[in-house]
């Protein structure tokens, strides 16, 4: 992850993550569970932040499995897991971002993958 200024992004703004970066800024958090942001638009804004170099943290709405594997599959660095309720819960959460044997992580073949190439 970077240590680099981040910012938090609620709407899906391409032109913001592009101000953000020529302003210095090295990571985005994208945010699902507040935010106005669909999956059809995260996952753009992914596509864009990463061509420009952002690192990307996907705030999914729910720490549910199919929230946290698009996520992951729309290219995000890493997700941020909202509303975590006791230590099995985020075992579980952590579970789905793992690939066996860490986790169970499924496998495909979009931008996460390099599309199988």
């Amino acid at each position: 992850m970077s240590s680099s200024p981040g910012f938090w992004l609620e709407q899906p703004n391409l032109a913001a993550l592009e101000i953000a970066a020529l302003l210095g800024y090295r990571l985005v958090i994208i945010d699902m569970e507040h935010g106005v942001v669909t999956a059809e638009s995260c996952n753009a804004l992914v596509a864009q932040a990463r061509t420009l170099g952002l690192t990307v943290l996907v705030r999914v709405a729910a720490a549910e499995r199919v929230l946290v594997q698009q996520a992951l599959d729309y290219g995000a660095d890493a997700v941020m897991l909202p509303m975590i309720r006791d230590a099995a819960h985020a075992a579980d959460a952590a579970a789905y971002a793992k690939y066996p044997p860490l986790g169970t992580r499924g496998v495909g073949t979009g931008r996460a993958f390099g599309y199988g190439a």
